[in-house]
């Protein structure tokens, strides 16, 4: 037994030491990303006070068609990002497959190293529209409350090749939220996106369908779209946000094989697009609330 304790301490001497090794190998990569992230936190909160944005305003009112339309560029260019930054990692993890490994520590610098821009590109990208994340937030759900009218068979007709991305957002999201505490850490998606009144609706599907390529390109990356969604109001948020970054990564490298091929229609046989008046589906302008997404 003595023989088997001293075994069992020599194990765990030895794991401290691995682990303390790589913890030093990769501490600048770290407080890097910790520093750069922590001042576009701060920036983002300077934007937000700098470009104050009134929600329950452009709930009242017709659609700002160019803020909207700004929002959409900016998705755009943050997709390409995202997809670089997806196909980094492809490129980094199938190294392993060549026969190249690059050991747990050059991973990890890897992955740090290239997770370090991702904030402060979305403050800078921000701050060039001179839009705050609210804003950006506000015009987010939006457009997933007009996709998600698609997928029910609603809208304009030009839209139909969008037809299934809320179902796939919605899967994704679904996936996340259950492997975070079964998902009561995080709301159900419909009550992220909350709701809009049919008007604005009908406006902002007419937009889209104008801008359909542009739309098309915001489209390629989605895994990041709830915390578009969601402003992070506290710096300790920082911390999920970033283990999110990762899962967002790894469900980027799944599916970049399959960027190419058309977005699957929902199961079911919705109703085709434009067939169905918004003003005959059950409303309710009420902003914010729980409930399902868009007018519905």
């Amino acid at each position: 037994m003595k023989k088997l304790f001293i075994g069992c301490g020599i194990v765990v001497l030895l794991i401290v030491a691995v682990l303390g090794y790589i913890t030093y190998q990769v501490y600048p990569q770290v407080k890097e990303w910790q520093s750069q992230w922590e001042t576009a936190f701060t920036q983002l909160q300077a934007l937000e006070r700098e470009h104050p944005f009134d929600a329950q305003a452009q709930l009242a009112a017709p659609l700002d068609a160019r803020r909207f339309e700004a929002s959409l560029a900016l998705r755009a260019d943050l997709a390409d990002r995202l997809t670089r930054v997806g196909e980094t990692f492809k490129t980094v993890v199938g190294k392993d497959s060549e026969g190249e490994s690059l050991g747990v520590v050059d991973l990890l610098r890897e992955m740090f190293r290239t997770a370090t821009p991702l904030l402060p590109d979305f403050q800078a990208r921000l701050a060039e529209q001179q839009m705050s994340w609210p804003e950006f937030a506000f015009y987010t759900r939006l457009l997933w409350a007009c996709l998600y009218r698609v997928d029910a068979g609603v809208g304009p007709p030009e839209l139909a090749s969008l037809r299934g991305a809320y179902e796939k957002l919605n899967q994704n999201y679904e996936t996340l939220r259950a492997d975070n505490n079964g998902g009561k850490d995080l709301p159900p998606l419909e009550d992220v996106i909350g709701k809009f009144p049919p008007s604005l609706l009908n406006e902002a599907s007419a937009l889209l369908a104008r801008e359909l390529p542009l739309v098309e390109k915001g489209l390629q990356v989605t895994a990041v779209d709830h915390f578009y969604m969601q402003p992070i109001a506290r710096l300790e948020d920082l911390q999920g946000l970033q283990a999110a970054q990762e899962d967002i990564a790894r469900q980027h490298m799944k599916s970049l094989a399959d960027e190419g091929d058309a977005v699957a229609a929902p199961a079911g046989a919705p109703v085709p697009l434009g067939k169905v008046p918004a003003d005959e589906l059950d409303t309710d302008p009420t902003p914010a609330a729980p409930g399902t997404p868009g007018d519905k």
